[in-house]
Formats: C-alpha cells, sequence, structure tokens
C-alpha cells in the first residue's frame, strides 16, 4: 500500500480507491426507499450524496414541523372535498403504470450507524412506520415542494 500523499500532494488512483473503500465500510447501512421520479430527478440534480440529501431533508421537515402531518396524511389519506365519507388511503393496486399513476423509483441512502439510530429516534418520535416511509415522505416534502396534498407523491404508502 501506498503511502498517503500530504494535503498539498495529488493523489494516486490507488490512493483515491482506497479514499472511496475507507467511506463506503463507515457507511455501512442501505435503506431501500421508494421514492417518486420527480423527486428522483430532483435529487439527481442536487449533486448531494443521498445520505446527506436525507439528513438535510429530514432536520428540514422536523425544524418545519411538517413531518408528523405529511406522515398522517400518506397513512390516513386525502380527503375528498365535499364528501362526507373519512379519507381513504389509495390502494396500491391503483398506483400501478397500468392505471396511469405516478409510481416510484428504489433509491438506496447509505447511513452511518450513528445516523441509523437517530433515523429510528426520529421515526419512533414522529410516528412512521419504517424507515422507508420517514424517508421518501421528507426527501419528498422536500425535493418538490410544489406538489399538492392529493398528488401521489404525497398520499401513497411507501
Amino acid at each position: 500500500m501506498t503511502p498517503t500523499p500530504k494535503p498539498d500532494e495529488p493523489h494516486s488512483a490507488e490512493d483515491i480507491e482506497t479514499l472511496v473503500v475507507d467511506v463506503d465500510d463507515a457507511v455501512s447501512h442501505r435503506v431501500s426507499v421508494y421514492i417518486t421520479s420527480a423527486a428522483l430527478k430532483e435529487a439527481r440534480k442536487s449533486g448531494m450524496i443521498r445520505g446527506a440529501l436525507v439528513i438535510e431533508a429530514v432536520e428540514r421537515a422536523l425544524e418545519e414541523e411538517v413531518l408528523q402531518g405529511l406522515i398522517k396524511l400518506r397513512e390516513k389519506g386525502v380527503p375528498r372535498q365535499g364528501s362526507r365519507f373519512p379519507a381513504r388511503p389509495q390502494s396500491r393496486r391503483l398506483t400501478s403504470r397500468a392505471f396511469g399513476a405516478k409510481t416510484r423509483t428504489l433509491w438506496q441512502p447509505a447511513f452511518s450507524e450513528e445516523e441509523i439510530i437517530e433515523l429510528d429516534a426520529i421515526m419512533e418520535e414522529v410516528g412512521a412506520k419504517n424507515r422507508s416511509q420517514l424517508i421518501s415522505i421528507a426527501v419528498e416534502w422536500y425535493l418538490t415542494p410544489n406538489a399538492t396534498l392529493g398528488d401521489s407523491s404525497i398520499d401513497l404508502d411507501s
């Protein structure tokens, strides 16, 4: 193994490979999340590392005090205006491409053990069913602020 160059020296390809391996070893927990294509597009445009983007989105949603409400909306669904009946969550069957609905894409941010512990604490705090639900709701809210409450990017199961 080559010695690590000083900060002002250029890195060789081998040094860069070693640095990447070290980072990958430290970030050992991937979470499978399904997000809307609009959120995925915005995530790619942001240029941020997925885990960092999630942390930013969750923290912003907590600061704005919207996370708990969005989780409840996804759980209960959006009430139809003028209806006397309670809101119903949208059926997964009606969210497939065959029905023309917006579908979700797998997205896998990675986290350190400490970040997973914090995500789990926040999940409990806001009443999310699982990490995937917490992350998808926060990221979609953060990246697609113009989505309406009746939009499938907000009210579908994760």
